[in-house]
């Protein structure tokens, strides 16, 4: 999706508090994470995305506060399309309430102005 839209579509993934930590509730054989008590640890653990995003995609990270969290309801993750401070586009909660060919339609229909 980044790939075919990224001429018209400005893409970035938000790390928020980390859902599943070793130090509460852990998945196991996931990534060793603590829940993060600094922003520093936060900016840490977000790192690790890198391997996995695409080079052209940046990582930013939540306030120790939550405070995209809290606005968005992010948790544990969720795929938003915003224009111009207008939430065009809210999708389930992630991982399973994704709906990737959702999201391809509404971007299409954005980039044709259609929304």
């Amino acid at each position: 999706m980044v790939r075919h839209f990224r001429q018209q579509v400005d893409f970035v993934v938000l790390y928020i508090e980390e859902v599943h930590p070793t130090d509460g509730w852990a998945f196991k054989n996931n990534y060793k994470i603590r829940q993060h008590q600094t922003i520093q640890q936060r900016c840490a653990a977000a790192k690790l995305l890198l391997p996995h995003c695409p080079v052209e995609v940046p990582i930013v990270v939540d306030t120790m506060w939550n405070a995209a969290n809290a606005a968005y309801g992010a948790t544990p993750e969720r795929l938003y399309i915003i224009k111009d401070g207008i939430i065009l586009y809210q999708g389930g909660m992630g991982p399973f309430g994704y709906d990737l060919a959702e999201v391809t339609c509404c971007l299409n229909k954005i980039i044709k102005g259609n929304n």
